[in-house]
């Protein structure tokens, strides 16, 4: 089974932990050198939006999704950061352009 980054976008985010939804995909964290995705961009439910993206949106690593289904991705809990130094340089990159 294979999906688009549209497709994926329109999954709900949910804990494995509690059931919880957490929010939408944002965006993707891509190493171009390989052309995997290292990590999705979560904004919860109900986030503020300013002009350079949501607010409050944090950072799951790849190897935290469990299972995408047809109409959620399953992500099991754990430390997932919205203020570490490689998710800052990662919006940095973002919103420089160096991603498209």
């Amino acid at each position: 089974m294979g999906c688009n980054s549209a497709e994926l976008r329109e999954k709900d985010v949910i804990s494995t932990k509690d059931g919880r939804k957490l929010g939408f995909i944002t965006d993707f964290d891509i190493d171009v050198s390989c052309g995997k995705i290292i990590a999705i961009f979560v904004a919860p439910f109900g986030g503020c939006f300013n002009f350079q993206g949501p607010k409050n949106e944090f950072r799951i690593p790849w190897e935290k999704i469990e299972c995408i289904g047809e109409d959620a991705i399953l992500v099991c809990p754990g430390e997932w950061s919205n203020g570490c130094e490689t998710c800052q340089m990662s919006h940095r990159k973002r919103k420089s352009g160096w991603f498209f």
